[in-house]
């Protein structure tokens, strides 16, 4: 999370800044998620390789924070407790996704062209994930063998991991509506014997 401001926007109170989520994504990060681009464009590896920095933002984002005025172009101060805040234009508008949690709502999101202090590698393949894995780690230990990698899985375990709480809870609730059923049957078979 990091707190900002608007430039441009009306003044506030120190304690009332807005904030938003921020993630440090690659190039080819929304192509490989499959996150449309709305607006704009997306990082290129010269924004990684500049020290001028660029954002991209989602859609929720530039409703909540831009809807008065063209996002494109529009400068966003960083570090607004700091005596020399940063200014960054956005770029780009992609997307929401649902970073979250699938039943709640789309957060605003700043990204930013780079590498963040855990970098995730994400693969789009037609292989299945189990033999992929293999070449994963293989390649990125011939990269940097000190790196370590854990935790491979498909976007489809995400998923399934993240609505593990609701399906457990829609089937505990569909055995105890088939135990009420059951006993009421044997109740009204009981009455009616």
């Amino acid at each position: 999370m990091t707190r900002f401001l608007i430039e441009g926007a009306p003044p506030l109170a120190p304690g009332t800044y807005p904030y938003a989520q921020i993630r440090f994504v690659s190039p080819d990060f929304f192509r490989t998620m499959g996150i449309a681009l709305l607006k704009g464009r997306t990082f290129t590896q010269g924004d990684i390789d500049s020290t001028t920095g660029f954002f991209i933002v989602n859609q929720a984002f530039a409703q909540r924070y831009l809807s008065s005025r063209d996002p494109l172009g529009a400068n966003i101060l960083i570090g607004v407790l700091s005596p020399n805040p940063s200014k960054i234009p956005v770029v780009g508008v992609v997307a929401n996704t649902r970073d979250l949690g699938i039943d709640s709502d789309p957060e605003p999101e700043i990204y930013l062209p780079g590498f963040g202090l855990q970098a995730v590698l994400l693969v789009r393949s037609t292989l299945e994930p189990d033999s992929l894995a293999t070449v994963i780690r293989s390649a990125v230990l011939a990269a940097d063998p000190a790196q370590p990698v854990y935790h491979v899985e498909a976007i489809s375990e995400v998923l399934s991991d993240s609505v593990a709480r609701q399906r457990m809870t829609a089937t505990l609730l569909g055995a105890f509506a088939l135990l009420t059923l059951v006993l009421a049957a044997i109740g009204i078979f009981g009455v009616l014997s």
